[in-house]
């Protein structure tokens, strides 16, 4: 994902057409267990709701009981891969980002800058990896074993089996960590986003952003 900040006058022309930010996926449920994978990439594909679709927000939540500087890695796919399993495997990365992880886990919201560049599809599927893990430890994503209030998600995950770009499956049967039980296989996250703005309002970004280019021209 091509992520720009909007500064100075492109803001202001932009000003007037910005609406509020809408969820466009929610699964913020406070029943929580958490799902243990160890150090593979895995993660649950989202179908967005609404029409809103340049990323505002994403946060999501997970357990660890260990800490490591720059051990979780994050991603968001576009599912515009191989069909496997009669579904498209995610395949082009929007955002690839690294966090701490902090032992006790908890939640991490990621704010995204107004852009036009930052556009979602209406399918993304967003993953993470834990590394560091020793036998012993444990970290995952939490499960919060129901389904999503907005958007959609269906009972399963995918897991990057490999370093191609097909090796990718689809995982079923997620268990609590606690009990063994059999839980909805759909992690915590919300995602929040704003409209696309009209082609006429594009235009006048861009001429926002050549005035202060101007500007600064004439400063040097």
């Amino acid at each position: 994902m091509n992520i720009k900040a909007l500064t100075g006058l492109a803001v202001l022309a932009l000003g007037a057409s910005v609406v509020r930010a809408e969820v466009v996926y929610d699964l913020s449920s406070s029943a929580n267990s958490n799902f243990y994978r160890g150090v593979s990439e895995y993660g649950d594909e989202l179908r967005l709701g609404g029409t809103e679709r340049i990323i505002e927000s994403f946060s999501f939540s997970y357990f660890s009981d260990y800490a490591q500087a720059g051990g979780l890695k994050f991603k968001i796919y576009a599912n515009d891969g191989l069909l496997i399993n009669g579904s498209k495997s995610p395949s082009s990365v929007l955002d690839s980002r690294t966090f701490d992880i902090v032992n006790g886990g908890g939640n991490i919201k990621i704010n995204y800058p107004f852009a036009v560049d930052n556009v979602l599809p209406e399918t993304i599927t967003f993953t993470v990896s834990f590394d560091g893990l020793v036998a012993g430890n444990r970290a995952g994503l939490v499960l919060p074993n129901a389904s999503p209030s907005t958007g959609s998600s269906l009972n399963d995950a995918w897991q990057k089996t490999g370093p191609g770009p097909s090796d990718w499956t689809l995982i079923g049967n997620l268990t609590d960590a606690s009990t063994g039980s059999l839980v909805l296989a759909n992690f915590k996250a919300t995602v929040t986003a704003t409209a696309v703005p009209e082609p006429g309002t594009v235009a006048l970004l861009g001429l926002g952003g050549l005035g202060l280019a101007l500007v600064a021209r004439r400063r040097s």
